[in-house]
């Protein structure tokens, strides 16, 4: 199997080969090839004589312009992949592949793991409210410390001020404030 695409190596997402980092153990493990990064090429695919060459329908992976390309190298599917699940796209490459008995049970073990951790989670008392904090917009609308942190629910919103936040934690004082 190869890797054809890559984004650009070393950045918050990626490893040092392009490769994002939620699988880029298993990449190395399995030594993976990337052919290019970024511009997908054709000539780089045609270089490893490939069985199968899969196409994502959509983003910013797509080689879908080269298509016709490609599809004189190796039989070329059209994958997409937006409008489905893991579990069903892992389905869909198991059939595609002939491995639909392992992908099955990956599918399985996902699965149980997943029962297992719900077992061990013990929910907060409900009904529990998201607390989104964006500095940024703080900082440069009010340049204080006094808003920016607000949580909405159905019955309307609530606004905390971060200087409040901050008191109650006993870290540094509002700007202007003695401790």
């Amino acid at each position: 199997m190869i890797a054809s695409g890559a984004t650009t190596p070393n950045n918050r997402v990626a490893d040092d080969q392009g490769f994002l980092r939620q699988w880029s153990k298993v990449a190395k493990e399995r030594k993976l090839q990337r052919l290019y990064i970024g511009e997908p090429s054709a000539e780089a695919v045609a270089a490893q004589m490939p069985d199968l060459i899969l196409i994502s329908a959509t983003g910013g992976d797509s080689a879908l312009a080269l298509y016709d390309q490609l599809s004189t190298i190796a039989p070329t599917l059209i994958i997409n992949y937006d409008d489905k699940s893991w579990q069903s796209l892992l389905t869909q490459l198991g059939e595609i592949t002939g491995h639909e008995k392992q992908a099955a049970e990956r599918i399985a073990l996902f699965d149980k793991q997943l029962a297992a951790a719900k077992e061990q989670i013990k929910l907060p008392p409900q009904p529990v409210t998201a607390l989104v904090y964006t500095a940024s917009r703080c900082c440069t609308q009010c340049q204080s410390l006094d808003a920016g942190i607000s949580t909405r629910a159905d019955a309307g919103t609530t606004r905390l001020y971060a200087g409040e936040v901050a008191r109650r934690l006993k870290r540094q004082p509002k700007p202007g404030q003695t401790p």
